[in-house]
């Protein structure tokens, strides 16, 4: 009992200290996603970003839509039955190569689950870069594109305080500044939400 107890205590010293980590890498993961996709639009989102916007950008991110919920939700869940699937099924060659593990499978079932939980880890760490940068990249060449062409959907109506109304393309929003592309425009436009009185959908 001592020593399962022992055990526990390790295990949630070790959690304490991955969660916060982990955390700060997905904060860094989203100011890097944030910035590869507004690069190719010519606007550093650092300058137009609080605080707030910087530390939630994680959770922004995988709550975004369905399919990034999706996305880190299957693979926290693949992370998590890593050490499983390595214990049952190392001793097979597509196993090991799917995780890239160059060890012989006696080698393998020598490791202890310490070794088996920091490839979860590596395994989830590697799939949220993947995330984050290919996403990041590829809509923000595609968002310059669209822009470029000047064939993007509108969606919604803006009327700003000053009365002036415009028919836009919303491309990103933070807590602080509003990103459009105006009707006809060939670039990208930031208005503070402070100067916007009201914004509707258009159907």
């Amino acid at each position: 009992m001592e020593k399962s107890l022992n055990e526990l205590t390790k295990d949630l010293d070790k959690l304490q200290f991955l969660l916060p980590v982990g955390y700060l890498y997905l904060i860094l993961l989203g100011i890097v996603k944030e910035t590869l996709l507004f690069l190719p639009l010519g606007i550093n989102i650092l300058q137009y970003s609080s605080i707030s916007d910087i530390l939630l950008s994680p959770l922004a991110e995988a709550f975004a839509n369905p399919i990034n919920f999706f996305m880190f939700f299957g693979l926290a869940v693949f992370a998590w039955y890593t050490p499983f699937l390595l214990k049952k099924y190392g001793h097979k060659k597509w196993v090991l190569k799917m995780f890239g593990i160059r060890k012989s499978a006696e080698e393998l079932a020598a490791k202890g689950d310490d070794y088996f939980r920091m490839l979860a880890v590596e395994n989830f760490a590697k799939g949220c870069l993947m995330i984050f940068i290919g996403y990041g990249f590829a809509v923000g060449v595609m968002e310059r594109q669209t822009i470029k062409q000047g064939d993007g959907k509108l969606t919604h109506t803006i009327t700003f305080n000053s009365g002036q109304v415009d028919t836009v393309r919303v491309v990103e929003t933070n807590s602080v500044y509003f990103f459009y592309v105006p009707k006809g425009g060939k670039s990208l436009s930031a208005a503070p939400v402070g100067a916007i009185q009201q914004i509707q959908k258009l159907p």
